[in-house]
């Protein structure tokens, strides 16, 4: 039994690792296409080395951060791009905000506190 609750926790640690790098991909690739570039690598960078932490430790922290990370992106692409100067295409919004809430929703899961096992 407890080797299975273990199996699906490097499984869903894994999941978050993946769409974590997603996540540092896009913003990279994003940071091109916005008013300010500086701010869009540096999240990346910031999220890639989230990711690489999560990826090096069993320890929640990582999984904690990058969901506080992935819920500011969410917050800026409901309330913040759509509204700038030069908004992006509603289909980079879009996917920004699925993975972002794939991010959010698996740190979620990896961070939920188990029950400790005898």
């Amino acid at each position: 039994m407890a080797a299975q609750k273990n199996t699906s926790m490097v499984r869903a640690r894994r999941i978050l690792f993946g769409l974590a790098a997603l996540l540092a991909l896009m913003e990279f690739v994003d940071a091109f296409f916005i008013e300010a570039p500086f701010f869009g690598i540096a999240y990346s960078i910031v999220v890639a080395a989230a990711a690489a932490w999560l990826f090096r430790t069993t320890s929640r922290w990582p999984a904690i951060l990058l969901g506080l990370l992935a819920a500011f992106e969410l917050f800026a692409v409901i309330a913040i791009y759509p509204h700038s100067a030069n908004p992006p295409a509603t289909w980079r919004l879009a996917l920004s905000g699925l993975v972002t809430a794939a991010v959010m929703l698996a740190a979620a899961i990896t961070a939920w506190p188990r029950p400790r096992v005898a």
